[in-house]
């Protein structure tokens, strides 16, 4: 779970995806079955760390792509995964996250991982980090949940982390949590 985040979070949704999914691999997710409502007032991009991805494998991964679930009016930017021990990032706060209340330490922004590149050897814990912004033309942009497609020992493998997102184009959530995001029908 997110350490020392003061955003609005609200446990009700339960028909988002409670498990991780696809084949078993490397990465896995101990995400929670929420939603995260963030700011987005004048369709900024706003930072987000999903909950993280975990790798006791030992073995070589390459991040494929890091996409978002069911997305209605929401779009991703510049999405990575960035090791645990170089601090919290400011979720909510501007993108990239270089600064804000809950800081990276320096330079660790640098460190990430980015899309197309392997994950470095021997650190076991990750956020998966991104930028994300309002579609023009919405209020609102949701999603039920992050998808992450990485590549190990030559298989594309997917671990979906079920944190719903919300933002909102005001400056608070407060209406928004009263009611969740539709979700699609299946």
């Amino acid at each position: 779970m997110r350490r020392g985040v003061a955003v609005a979070v609200c446990a009700a949704l339960t028909s988002v995806s409670a498990s991780c999914s696809g084949e078993r691999g490397a990465l896995s997710s101990n995400g929670a079955n929420v939603v995260l409502c963030l700011p987005a007032a004048g369709h900024r991009v706003v930072t987000d760390a999903e909950d993280e991805l975990e790798d006791h494998s030992g073995k070589a991964v390459t991040l494929r792509s890091v996409t978002p679930l069911h997305a209605h009016g929401l779009r991703l930017v510049g999405p990575a995964l960035l090791p645990i021990a170089d601090g919290n990032p400011p979720v909510g706060g501007d993108f990239p996250p270089t600064r804000g209340p809950e800081s990276l330490r320096p330079g660790a922004w640098a460190k990430r991982t980015s899309v197309g590149q392997a994950l470095p050897a021997g650190v076991a814990e990750f956020w998966v980090v991104f930028g994300a912004a309002i579609t023009p033309g919405f209020s609102t942009g949701t999603s039920t949940g992050t998808r992450v497609e990485y590549e190990q020992d030559g298989d594309v493998k997917v671990v979906t982390i079920p944190t719903a997102l919300v933002l909102v184009d005001t400056p608070r959530c407060d209406s928004v949590l009263a009611t969740p995001p539709v979700q699609p029908r299946t």
